[in-house]
């Protein structure tokens, strides 16, 4: 019995709060209505606020990024989503709040009460549109009205580091009709606000700041003042995407280049391997020119050195034409200059690392004082067997018989068969050419003579292909050691020119 008593008194208090909260409820939406037609009685939206028509309205404004949505290159436009404060002072809309059941705030629409032309100077749409059409106002006629809009705005971008680059974009309000002495536009002043910032997968903002400014225009024939305000965020590019789809293919295809003249130049594949880099390096130039903007200012950086990689892979496939066309030098008569051995030799192999080999192609230059060792030699007009046993070449040809079989069969090896002579001291040369057939002297003076002359030749051209060997070998060594000097330049040049597109150490930092 007393828990239905309680229940039941439960159910009758709150049926009491219902009906207080109902009629609290109809006095304030009364309060309110009572309000706006005190507040709208006489009022015109098309009128400055201002009791006296000489003093200036303050308008207050501040900007917050929440988010850049688009930055288009080509066109030089940024999209960016901000929130959008304005405060100004409405001296016609006030009131005593104790005579309207303490209402000190109230919202209202916007297009009901007087607003500042405010608008965005370098504003590349016809009209930014706002949602929130309800702005507060406040008992002692503060106006506020916070939106979120959707700006799109014109930047001057510097394209010269693409992609490591930092572009500085200003968001510039201005009133289009009221002068300096209407409207009093300024910046709030408190800190940027970059908390609500939502990350962009492309820019990252770096800092915003905001400064005022007086600029002067003709209007009507007479100078007039603006007052301007421009938020200047900096937004700084994620390289990421661009180091991956562009300077890294472009690295490894340049450092192809190089391979190029550690080709043996007997495979004749030098000049093709660097003109399939050449077309390597078109075609990806061709990818990253949808990527790259185009810009009449400033090239960027990157377009810069795909050109410079284009060049630099021209240049590399005329050397390799060189050197090929040194090494087939080696098969004509052409000797290789002295002058040229001598650079080579002293100056060009020591920096080459290739200064053994050098002295190996070119002994002559030899600067030993021991000569290398060298087994003993007959005379130029002496050939034998034996080092103490030879024949002499007289003038006059003449066959002495001889009764040593020894004897005649040396004479028969001999190119020059002549007049045979020993030497008396060495005991393995005993013999004398004493006797001989008369009847087959001819014959065997014409035999003789017949072999000489085949041996001349075949000497005439063993000498012959010895020294165009030793030709060809220098002219290959001079076209190795061109591959080495071009192999150098060219990997200095390419590894220098490179070492310029590495960012700083915080970008290094930001990439990882």
């Amino acid at each position: 019995m007393k828990l239905f008593q309680k229940m039941g008194g439960s159910i009758h208090v709150r049926i009491v709060i219902f009906t207080v909260f109902m009629c609290a409820a109809s006095a304030g939406v009364a309060y309110g209505l009572t309000l706006e037609d005190y507040l709208m009685t006489n009022y015109s939206p098309w009128i400055r606020p201002v009791h006296n028509t000489t003093t200036s309205t303050n308008v207050s404004l501040w900007v917050t990024v929440r988010q850049v949505l688009d930055m288009e290159e080509k066109k030089q436009l940024l999209t960016t989503y901000v929130w959008l404060r304005q405060h100004w002072q409405d001296e016609f809309l006030t009131w005593i709040p104790e005579d309207f059941g303490g209402l000190d705030e109230i919202r209202i629409p916007l297009k009901s009460i007087w607003t500042p032309d405010v608008m965005l100077f370098n504003s590349a749409l016809e009209e930014n549109a706002a949602i929130n059409p309800l702005a507060t106002l406040r008992h002692d006629g503060a106006v506020q009205w916070h939106t979120p809009v959707i700006l799109k705005s014109t930047c001057t971008l510097n394209m010269d580091r693409f992609p490591f680059d930092t572009q500085i974009c200003p968001l510039e309000f201005i009133s289009w009709t009221f002068t300096t002495a209407d409207i009093d536009l300024h910046a709030m002043t408190q800190p940027p606000d970059t908390r609500y910032y939502i990350s962009n997968g492309e820019w990252e903002l770096v800092d915003v700041s905001n400064v005022r400014d007086v600029d002067s225009y003709v209007v009507n024939g007479k100078e007039s003042l603006f007052a301007r305000v421009v938020f200047t965020m900096s937004l700084r590019r994620e390289p990421l995407y661009y180091v991956i789809c562009l300077l890294l293919p472009s690295i490894f295809i340049s450092s192809v280049v190089l391979m190029g003249f550690l080709v043996p130049v007997e495979s004749g594949e030098k000049v093709d391997t660097e003109i399939k880099v050449l077309l390597a390096f078109a075609v990806s130039l061709l990818l990253a020119a949808d990527m790259i903007p185009p810009t009449a200012d400033t090239i960027p950086f990157i377009a810069r050195y795909y050109t410079f990689n284009i060049g630099i892979t021209c240049l590399a496939t005329m050397c390799n034409v060189i050197v090929e066309r040194v090494h087939l030098r080696g098969m004509g008569k052409t000797l290789v200059p002295r002058h040229l051995k001598k650079v080579i030799v002293h100056v060009i192999s020591r920096i080459t690392f290739q200064h053994a080999e050098a002295l190996e192609t070119f002994p002559e230059f030899m600067t030993s004082d021991t000569p290398p060792a060298t087994p003993h030699t007959l005379p130029p007009d002496k050939v034998g067997v034996h080092p103490n046993c030879y024949i002499v070449r007289p003038k006059n040809y003449k066959l002495k018989k001889s009764d040593s079989k020894n004897n005649m069969e040396m004479a028969k090896l001999n190119a020059d068969a002549g007049e045979s002579t020993t030497d008396p001291d060495d005991p393995e040369c005993s013999g004398r050419d004493t006797t001989g057939r008369k009847e087959h002297r001819s014959e065997i003076e014409l035999r003789l003579g017949q072999i000489e002359s085949c041996l001349a030749a075949i000497l005439r051209t063993t000498s012959t292909t010895e020294d165009d060997i030793t030709n060809r070998k220098e002219w290959r060594f001079v076209a190795r050691i061109l591959d080495r000097v071009f192999f150098i330049v060219f990997g200095l040049a390419i590894g220098t020119v490179t070492c310029f597109m590495i960012p700083g150490p915080d970008r290094v930092a930001q990439l990882s």
